[in-house]
């Protein structure tokens, strides 16, 4: 047995993030300084803000883009992802996120996780507790975390057992 940490790869909270941020990169560098951007596809018509104004040290940051970013993740994500990773089977492990023992799962949905496994419950606790400790103090751009004894001869695991050592 192993204990290990499931993290998703790669999770939105909410629907239209991505167009909003898609939209943000691609802005046309040759606005004038009076002009007005506004963001199509996921913000309504009254989301229109002015850009050259908001600059702050050479980053263009304000309340406005705080507005535009993805809310973050609440108890809700966290009981779909504990419920998700405890009914889904993981058909392949790839090398990557970061560590040397730790693997990119992929679920048969085609979902990717960072999987952090060691055989030594010390070295997953750091990041474990500063998760919940980032969860107490209401940090909402946490991505859901969840903690799993590893069976490699659970079916869940079978697919990719040999490669579990």
């Amino acid at each position: 047995f192993s204990l290990g940490s499931v993290i998703p790869f790669y999770l939105l909270p909410k629907q239209g993030s991505f167009s909003v941020l898609k939209e943000i990169t691609n802005m046309d560098s040759k606005l004038a300084s009076n002009e007005i951007v506004y963001f199509p596809g996921s913000l309504k018509e009254n989301d229109k803000r002015t850009v050259l104004n908001q600059l702050f040290d050479g980053i263009f940051w304000s309340d406005s883009v705080e507005r535009l970013l993805p809310e973050g993740f609440g108890d809700e994500d966290d009981r779909k992802w504990n419920d998700f990773v405890q009914r889904t089977a993981i058909v392949r492990m790839e090398k990557g996120c970061g560590r040397m023992q730790n693997r990119l799962v992929i679920f048969e949905d085609g979902t990717r996780a960072c999987c952090r496994y060691r055989q030594n419950t010390d070295q997953i606790q750091g990041e474990i507790f500063s998760y919940y400790l980032g969860r107490l103090l209401q940090l909402p751009n946490l991505v859901p975390s969840t903690l799993l004894m590893i069976n490699s001869s659970d079916w869940q695991w079978l697919p990719v057992n040999s490669q579990l050592k």
